[in-house]
Protein backbone atom coordinates (compact mmCIF):
# COMPACT_ATOMS: atom_id res chain seq x y z
CA UNK A 1 0.00 0.00 0.00
CA UNK A 2 0.66 3.43 -0.68
CA UNK A 3 0.65 6.38 1.50
CA UNK A 4 -0.74 10.04 0.71
CA UNK A 5 2.72 11.04 0.08
CA UNK A 6 4.18 8.10 -1.82
CA UNK A 7 5.75 6.20 0.63
CA UNK A 8 4.73 2.51 2.25
CA UNK A 9 2.23 2.79 4.58
CA UNK A 10 3.15 1.07 7.95
CA UNK A 11 0.37 -1.91 7.82
CA UNK A 12 2.49 -3.12 4.56
CA UNK A 13 5.72 -2.59 6.58
CA UNK A 14 4.69 -4.14 9.19
CA UNK A 15 3.25 -7.38 7.37
CA UNK A 16 7.01 -7.85 5.49
CA UNK A 17 8.58 -7.85 8.86
CA UNK A 18 6.20 -10.31 10.67
CA UNK A 19 6.62 -13.07 7.26
CA UNK A 20 10.78 -12.62 7.30
CA UNK A 21 10.97 -13.67 10.81
CA UNK A 22 8.71 -16.89 10.18
CA UNK A 23 10.98 -18.53 7.85
CA UNK A 24 13.78 -17.65 10.41
CA UNK A 25 12.16 -19.48 12.85
CA UNK A 26 11.10 -22.69 11.18
CA UNK A 27 13.89 -25.02 10.10
CA UNK A 28 14.04 -25.79 6.80
CA UNK A 29 12.24 -29.24 5.76
CA UNK A 30 14.62 -30.09 2.67
CA UNK A 31 18.00 -29.37 4.23
CA UNK A 32 20.05 -31.88 5.54
CA UNK A 33 22.72 -31.71 7.54
CA UNK A 34 24.65 -34.81 6.77
CA UNK A 35 23.37 -35.09 2.79
CA UNK A 36 26.50 -34.26 1.06
CA UNK A 37 28.34 -36.77 2.85
CA UNK A 38 26.27 -39.20 1.94
CA UNK A 39 26.20 -38.43 -1.60
CA UNK A 40 29.75 -38.01 -1.91
CA UNK A 41 29.71 -41.71 0.06
CA UNK A 42 27.66 -42.84 -2.70
CA UNK A 43 29.25 -40.70 -5.47
CA UNK A 44 32.56 -42.71 -4.66
CA UNK A 45 31.36 -45.71 -4.59
CA UNK A 46 29.45 -46.24 -7.58
CA UNK A 47 31.10 -43.52 -9.72
CA UNK A 48 34.51 -43.41 -9.40
CA UNK A 49 35.71 -46.99 -7.60
CA UNK A 50 39.00 -46.15 -8.64
CA UNK A 51 39.07 -42.98 -6.30
CA UNK A 52 37.04 -44.74 -3.51
CA UNK A 53 40.18 -45.42 -1.23
CA UNK A 54 41.72 -42.41 -1.24
CA UNK A 55 38.35 -40.57 -0.16
CA UNK A 56 37.41 -42.83 2.31
CA UNK A 57 40.92 -42.58 3.70
CA UNK A 58 40.15 -38.76 3.80
CA UNK A 59 37.15 -39.36 5.79
CA UNK A 60 38.04 -41.61 8.07
CA UNK A 61 40.43 -38.73 9.57
CA UNK A 62 38.10 -36.54 9.80
CA UNK A 63 35.33 -39.15 11.43
CA UNK A 64 35.46 -42.26 13.07
CA UNK A 65 31.78 -43.17 11.92
CA UNK A 66 32.25 -43.02 8.36
CA UNK A 67 30.56 -45.78 6.15
CA UNK A 68 33.92 -48.28 4.99
CA UNK A 69 33.90 -48.78 1.50
CA UNK A 70 35.96 -52.54 2.04
CA UNK A 71 37.64 -54.44 -0.42
CA UNK A 72 34.58 -56.81 -1.52
CA UNK A 73 32.24 -53.29 -2.34
CA UNK A 74 34.95 -52.56 -4.59
CA UNK A 75 35.01 -56.00 -6.58
CA UNK A 76 31.48 -55.80 -6.83
CA UNK A 77 31.36 -53.01 -8.25
CA UNK A 78 34.22 -54.46 -10.74
CA UNK A 79 31.36 -56.68 -11.95
CA UNK A 80 29.87 -53.73 -13.48
CA UNK A 81 32.69 -53.27 -15.62
CA UNK A 82 34.78 -54.38 -18.24
CA UNK A 83 38.76 -54.60 -17.79
CA UNK A 84 41.15 -55.25 -20.25
CA UNK A 85 43.99 -58.28 -19.08
CA UNK A 86 46.04 -57.55 -16.79
CA UNK A 87 46.44 -53.70 -17.40
CA UNK A 88 46.56 -51.32 -15.08
CA UNK A 89 44.30 -48.77 -14.73
CA UNK A 90 44.75 -45.28 -15.64
CA UNK A 91 42.65 -42.53 -14.30
CA UNK A 92 41.75 -39.97 -16.90
CA UNK A 93 39.62 -37.98 -15.18
CA UNK A 94 37.51 -37.28 -18.12
CA UNK A 95 33.92 -38.84 -18.16
CA UNK A 96 32.17 -39.94 -21.83
CA UNK A 97 28.68 -39.92 -22.09
CA UNK A 98 26.00 -40.61 -24.94
CA UNK A 99 25.30 -37.98 -27.30
CA UNK A 100 21.53 -39.07 -27.85
CA UNK A 101 20.37 -40.15 -24.06
CA UNK A 102 23.78 -38.90 -21.74
CA UNK A 103 23.81 -42.15 -20.16
CA UNK A 104 27.00 -42.72 -18.80
CA UNK A 105 29.65 -45.18 -20.52
CA UNK A 106 32.80 -44.62 -19.32
CA UNK A 107 34.41 -42.97 -16.46
CA UNK A 108 38.12 -43.60 -17.66
CA UNK A 109 39.43 -43.45 -20.67
CA UNK A 110 42.41 -41.43 -22.32
CA UNK A 111 42.33 -39.32 -25.15
CA UNK A 112 43.63 -39.89 -28.49
CA UNK A 113 47.00 -38.21 -29.42
CA UNK A 114 45.96 -37.40 -32.93
CA UNK A 115 42.43 -37.57 -33.07
CA UNK A 116 41.04 -35.18 -30.70
CA UNK A 117 37.26 -36.03 -30.74
CA UNK A 118 38.49 -39.73 -30.20
CA UNK A 119 39.18 -41.32 -26.76
CA UNK A 120 40.02 -44.89 -25.39
CA UNK A 121 38.71 -46.92 -22.62
CA UNK A 122 38.88 -50.65 -21.16
CA UNK A 123 36.09 -49.88 -18.44
CA UNK A 124 33.15 -49.06 -20.05
CA UNK A 125 29.14 -49.06 -18.74
CA UNK A 126 26.07 -48.91 -20.44
CA UNK A 127 27.89 -50.32 -23.90
CA UNK A 128 26.29 -53.15 -25.63
CA UNK A 129 29.16 -55.00 -28.54
CA UNK A 130 27.33 -55.97 -31.60
CA UNK A 131 29.03 -59.62 -32.34
CA UNK A 132 27.85 -59.60 -35.39
CA UNK A 133 28.57 -57.04 -36.90
CA UNK A 134 31.94 -55.44 -37.71
CA UNK A 135 33.32 -52.15 -38.78
CA UNK A 136 35.84 -51.48 -41.84
CA UNK A 137 39.31 -49.84 -40.89
CA UNK A 138 41.37 -47.74 -43.17
CA UNK A 139 45.35 -49.98 -42.41
CA UNK A 140 43.70 -53.03 -40.04
CA UNK A 141 46.32 -55.46 -38.83
CA UNK A 142 46.69 -58.94 -40.68
CA UNK A 143 43.02 -60.76 -38.65
CA UNK A 144 42.66 -57.59 -36.78
CA UNK A 145 38.66 -56.84 -36.94
CA UNK A 146 36.30 -53.99 -35.07
CA UNK A 147 33.12 -54.53 -33.43
CA UNK A 148 31.21 -51.49 -33.32
CA UNK A 149 29.59 -51.39 -29.46
CA UNK A 150 26.10 -49.34 -29.31
CA UNK A 151 24.94 -47.32 -26.34
CA UNK A 152 22.81 -49.59 -24.01
CA UNK A 153 20.10 -46.45 -23.10
CA UNK A 154 19.20 -45.94 -26.64
CA UNK A 155 20.65 -48.27 -28.89
CA UNK A 156 23.52 -45.03 -30.98
CA UNK A 157 26.70 -46.24 -32.25
CA UNK A 158 29.30 -44.90 -29.89
CA UNK A 159 32.58 -46.71 -30.01
CA UNK A 160 34.46 -49.67 -32.19
CA UNK A 161 35.61 -52.44 -29.63
CA UNK A 162 39.51 -53.73 -30.84
CA UNK A 163 38.88 -57.65 -29.04
CA UNK A 164 42.63 -58.48 -29.03
CA UNK A 165 43.37 -55.79 -26.71
CA UNK A 166 40.02 -55.33 -25.58
CA UNK A 167 39.95 -51.65 -25.71
CA UNK A 168 37.35 -49.39 -26.60
CA UNK A 169 37.74 -46.79 -28.98
CA UNK A 170 34.78 -44.12 -28.39
CA UNK A 171 34.09 -41.57 -31.40
CA UNK A 172 30.79 -40.25 -30.69
CA UNK A 173 30.63 -39.17 -27.56
CA UNK A 174 30.15 -36.46 -25.36
CA UNK A 175 33.61 -35.72 -22.82
CA UNK A 176 33.24 -33.88 -19.75
CA UNK A 177 35.91 -33.61 -16.46
CA UNK A 178 34.98 -34.70 -13.11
Amino acid sequence: MMDDDGGRSNRCKEESDSDEGNFADEPDPFYDEGMDDEDEVWVTKNLRPHVSSRVQNKKESHSSAQHHINSTDTKALGNTTKRARGKKQDCGGTLLSCPACFITLSMDCQQHEKYKNQWRAMFVSNCVTKLDESFEVSDPAPGEVYRPVACAGCGAVVAALEPREEVYHFFNVIPSSH
